[in-house]
């Protein structure tokens, strides 16, 4: 097995069966700690946006982990998740969220989910985006915690803003501190890295509001799969206490229309 501690990815993964932006296949007896993925993983199964699936026979744990990576958009068929595409009983998540766009644009797969793809694994303090992943009320997973953009950001985090490993901050998903806060990235990355490895981190939480009117109407909000309304994104002046500047630019070579 492995022990993965303060690790973080930011790619474009490309394959067949069980992709992930950190890892394709969890073997098992494997230790995932203060890592979060994010960017573009595309396959045809068991895909996600952390790890593609769990063939474990003795457990793996991850803890403190999160993805935003974009997962399953062009070429998959089943078992997509946000963060792991299939799991099974050795696989434990504890506390971890997921916050990517999920699932083919045009259509149907099966097994699909906010979180998990296919209902397996163990979870605890888990969640997922509702709106960004595009999956609504279907976290793929029992017991995971479906949350609007605006509950799963600022510094009031359920959970996470209570918890000694994270940093919270406005309109932006919760950070890991090894990476966030800059004393804490120093003395692991150095202070000529530092500035570098702070705006990766605050790029991977940055993210748009769309319709939220759930404070009425609980099942009242819009996804990236459905926009009635004109929407912000996170910029420099909604979250001011930051280490990057915010451009956001149209893919016009994946979505030239």
């Amino acid at each position: 097995g492995s022990t993965l501690k303060n690790c973080f990815s930011n790619i474009s993964m490309y394959g067949g069966n069980a992709v992930g932006a950190f890892t394709g296949d969890d073997y098992g007896n494997n230790s995932f700690t203060n890592c979060y993925t994010s960017g573009i993983v595309e396959g045809k199964t068991d895909v996600g946006g952390f790890t593609g699936m769990s063939n474990a026979k003795i457990s793996s744990n991850y803890s403190n982990c999160y993805s935003t990576a974009i997962t399953g958009m062009e070429h998959s068929t089943g078992n997509l998740g946000g963060f792991i595409g299939a799991a099974n009983g050795y696989v434990n998540f504890n506390p971890c969220y997921a916050a990517g766009e999920v699932g083919k644009l045009a259509g149907t797969t099966t097994n699909t989910g906010g979180f998990s793809g296919n209902n397996a694994g163990n979870v605890d303090n888990c969640y997922y985006d509702k709106q960004m992943s595009g999956m609504r009320e279907v976290p793929g997973k029992a017991g995971v915690i479906g949350k609007t953009t605006k509950g799963l950001t600022g510094k009031d985090t359920a959970y996470f803003s209570t918890d000694a490993n994270w940093v919270c901050k406005d309109s932006l998903y919760p950070q890991l501190k090894v990476f966030a806060d800059r004393d804490t990235v120093i003395e692991n990355f150095g202070e000529e890295q530092a500035d570098l490895v702070m705006a990766y981190s605050e790029a991977s939480v940055s993210t748009a509001f769309l319709r939220d009117n759930t404070a009425t109407d609980a099942k009242d909000y819009d996804t990236v799969r459905d926009i009635a309304d004109i929407f912000e994104f996170t910029n420099n002046k909604n979250a001011p206490d930051n280490n990057a500047a915010y451009v956001w630019q149209h893919d016009s070579v994946r979505h030239p229309d």
